[in-house]
Formats: structure tokens, sequence, C-alpha cells
């Protein structure tokens, strides 16, 4: 298992239960990272049907919801899945400790979650209360904890047979299993600004494209608006937008007045916007992100003003998680045998967009279904054979004792800039292309570098994602949810009807 986060947590419970021995291989303390105990948030939201409220009718309203929000890029198979299975993980969540909030009457606070008009959403306590819950669930799993930095797969027979990595006093560990897990989380740290827990750079789905699994909806990244004021970082309050003066251009002009001088269009796209936190071109709502991300193309910073803080404060787009990844199937596994993944690194159980609180129901539904199927395929392996040494550790065991003051850093960091800028809201055939050849001669530099180190490694690796990525979004031809083609045909006219109305 790789990934100490709620799927990692939920499928170690969950293969446990059906027999197998567990090592859970996580970077740091489990139910301390990852998205689900990280983040800018206060805590997360479960959308779910718990009990009596599955029924019939209403599993087939939440999976026709998944399906629509997803605008035809969810699996069918397995949004029906993540509806009738995320009640009873929630049951789970509840015996081992979770509390949710209530109202003033002591019932369940409900709420509909972003993209959705159902107030199904189930809203956690606070932070300390999920790590304590998960912290139960870990210890009833019996699985043995490493703190281990992956650096990849081990291989055999075009099978995944276990992973190595560099222990916090550099030692290399082979961990070798019949079935492997991945869970440790998506790639919004690729981006220079995340919402996003930090250093999340998309390993997992390097690994998986090393061993050749298929991925799928990689291009659809699901963008907040928020601030940065000093070094902090914040989500921007949606409801403050349609207040005069709320966004400025650095000339201290109202940029949405600016951007959409029709007073009728400007509303109809703040009164969507508060539907849905992340970015999405679905709709109007789209313009107003649009209009701050250009600003950020003619490198114009761009101010939210609010009357209780005296500074203004930078408003930026923040990277907060993929909704695709590697392409699992009813058991969550992969298309490389013995490999399996659940949470935000699987792809399937959502689309273009996605509901607020699905996610997390998704670590839940498949975590669970991932650790069974694990457990059950390692039953069938009588024995492991003698795993191929990956060559990258080999050279790595060479060059352990020599110093590394090559440049890697300022490498990565130039194509993290790069790549910011063309693939996050706005994205054209000529900006990612270009992108990709950025990538390539990043990747190049690195790897005529003399000597080899885990820090090469893992920016090999994040260059491999974001050219993935950046891949995916290139054969995108058409702007779709979160995905935002600027030279597609529609924005086009749509640009022309607004340039007209001005």
């Amino acid at each position: 298992m790789i990934g100490g986060g709620a799927a990692g947590i939920r499928a170690a419970l969950a293969a446990s239960g059906a027999g197998a021995d567990v090592l859970l291989l996580t970077q740091g303390r489990p139910t301390f990272h990852g998205a689900t105990f990280a983040g800018l948030g206060r805590g997360w939201g479960y959308q779910a049907l718990p009990a009596a409220e599955r029924t019939v009718r209403n599993l087939e309203r939440f999976y026709d919801e998944i399906i629509q929000t997803g605008l035809g890029c969810a699996h069918p198979r397995l949004a029906r899945i993540l509806a009738e299975e995320s009640g009873p993980c929630l049951q789970d969540l509840l015996a081992y400790g979770l509390i949710l909030k209530t109202d003033a009457e002591n019932r369940f606070l409900r709420v509909p979650g972003c993209f959705s008009s159902t107030p199904r959403a189930f809203l956690a306590l606070d932070r300390q209360n999920i790590r304590t819950t998960f912290g139960r669930m870990l210890r009833r799993s019996g699985a043995a904890t490493l703190n281990v930095s992956v650096l990849g797969l081990i291989m055999s027979d075009r099978c995944c047979r276990g992973a190595w990595g560099v222990t916090p006093t550099g030692e290399i560990l082979l961990a070798r299993a019949k079935a492997v897990i991945l869970a440790n989380g998506g790639g919004s740290g690729l981006f220079l600004t995340q919402a996003g827990p930090v250093g999340q750079t998309g390993s997992g789905y390097a690994w998986a494209l090393a061993a050749g699994a298929t991925m799928k909806n990689l291009e659809f990244i699901q963008f907040l608006l928020g601030f940065r004021q000093g070094r902090k970082l914040g989500l921007l309050p949606l409801n403050r937008l349609r207040e005069p003066q709320a966004i400025t251009d650095p000339a201290g002009q109202d940029l949405l007045r600016t951007a959409l001088p029709n007073n009728r269009l400007r509303q109809r796209a703040l009164s969507l916007r508060q539907a849905h936190a992340p970015f999405s071109s679905r709709d109007d709502s789209g313009l107003i992100d649009r209009a701050i991300a250009e600003s950020f193309l003619r490198n114009e910073k761009v101010f939210y003003h609010d009357s209780s803080v005296p500074d203004p404060r930078e408003v930026l787009h923040l990277a907060q998680a993929f909704n695709g990844g590697i392409r699992i199937n009813t058991q969550a596994a992969s298309t490389i045998p013995g490999l399996y993944a659940a949470g935000e690194i699987a792809a399937g159980p959502h689309g273009a967009d996605r509901i607020g609180g699905c996610l997390l129901a998704a670590t839940q539904v498949f975590g669970a279904r991932a650790g069974r199927a694990a457990a059950l395929y390692a039953k069938r392996i009588k024995a492991l054979p003698r795993p191929v040494v990956p060559p990258e550790l080999r050279r790595l065991r060479l060059s352990k004792n020599h110093s590394d003051r090559e440049p890697v850093d300022e490498i990565l960091m130039a194509t993290r800039k790069k790549f910011s800028q063309e693939v996050m809201i706005l994205r054209s055939e000529s900006g990612l292309t270009e992108c990709l050849a950025f990538l390539d001669r990043a990747r190049n530099d690195i790897r005529t570098m003399k000597h080899l180190s885990s820090l090469k490694i893992t920016s090999l690796q994040a260059i491999m994602v974001m050219e993935a990525v950046t891949r995916a979004a290139l054969l995108r031809k058409n702007s779709l949810g979160s995905h935002y083609r600027t030279d597609d045909p529609k924005v086009h006219r749509r640009g022309a009807e607004i340039a007209e109305k001005k």
C-alpha cells in the first residue's frame, strides 16, 4: 500500500479484512499528509445516501447527477458503484468514530456540494476528528507502516511486484509484494500555486506510466480562486465578488465590470459562480475566471479587497485536485496485473467536472474495493519471482556518495512555471505544443547530468506527468468542464457575443 491518506487507510483495512498481510509505505506520518488531512479547507464533505435514503429513486438521481456533472466523461459503471456504495462506507466511518456536523435541531447538516442541486453531502466536524477516525481504522487493519520516499515500482514479467524507495536515513528499500495499491494522491503540486498538500506531484502517475498503465481524463483538473497575502494562501470567498471593487486591476479599476460591462451578463456569471468553487467552462461562470487568468498572462496582478483587511490581496488560481488518472475497472485494478489504484490517483468515477464531496466518497468506495481485490489477487500468487532491479536503482547505488551540485531544482521550477502558464485555466494548441517542447528540453538537461540522485529521479517523474497531462490537454480540442481551450470555436463565438454587447 502506497499512501497514508483516506484511500490508502481504507484499502489497508479492507485488504487485512480479506486475509492479506499489509505494508503501508507513506512519506511522513499517516493521517497527517495527503489531501484528506491537509490543504486550505477546514474539513471535508462526503456525498452519500445512507440507510433509509438508499431508495431506488434516490440512487438513480445520485447516479444521474454524477454522470451529468461529468459531462459524459465519467465511467457509468464506476459512477453507479460510487452512488450505491458511498452510503454504507459512510456508516463504516461513523462506526469508527467520525462525527458529522448537525443543525440546531441536532439533525445531520446536509449541503448540495459543488455542481449539485441536491443537499446530499454530509460535513465532517473537524480535521482532528477525521485524523482520529482514520487512525483507529489504520490500527484496526494491523498494517505495518514504513516512512519511505517511494521512487518506483518493481516489475516482473509485466506484473507489479512491489515498490522501491529511500528511507529518511538514506537506505534503499526494496518492498516486494504480490499486489500493490497506489493511493498517494494527484498532482496539484506540479503547479506553482495549489490548494492541495505541498509535494503532491503526481509521482504515482509517473510510476504507473513507466509500467505501461493506461491513463484517462488527465486533462481535467480542478482550479479554485484564491488569494495570496505574504506567503499565506487562502480561498477567495465567492460570495464577495458581487461587491463593487472586490476585484481590481493594477490601475484600481473594477476588473469584472471592465471585462463584463453588460450588467445582466455579469450578474448571471456571478450568480452561477456561487454554485461551484472550482472553475468550469460549462456556463457563463467561466467568464469570471477567464478575465482573471487573462490578466495573469499579461503579467498584470489582480487584487482582492476586503474591508476587514487593510491591504489588498493578490488573486490567484489554485490547483486543487485531478479528476483523472490511472484507469481502473470495477475492482479498482489498473491495466497492469497486480497494480491497483484508489482515491484521487484513480480515474473513472468522475468526469470533466466532479460533485463536491464525491472525491472523499470515492476514496472509501474504491479504497475498500481495491483492498479486497488486491488481497484476493495476492492469494492466487504462489511465490514471488526474483524482481528485475530497476536500472535507476543500480545507478543510484553507484552514485549515492557523490555530491550533487547540478541545478535540478532550478530546472524543475522553470518547468512548473511554464506548465502553470500553459496548462492552468487558459489553454491553446500553440501554448500546449510550446510547453511540450520546453518539457522535453528540461528532461534532456537533467538526463545529461553526470550523477543520479533521488532528486533527479523525482524531477524526471514530475516532468513525465506534466508531459502526460499536456498531451491529454492537447488532444482534447474543445472546452469541456475544467478543460478550457481559448482556440475552441465556441469560445470565439462567445467572445464575439460579449464584445457585441459591449
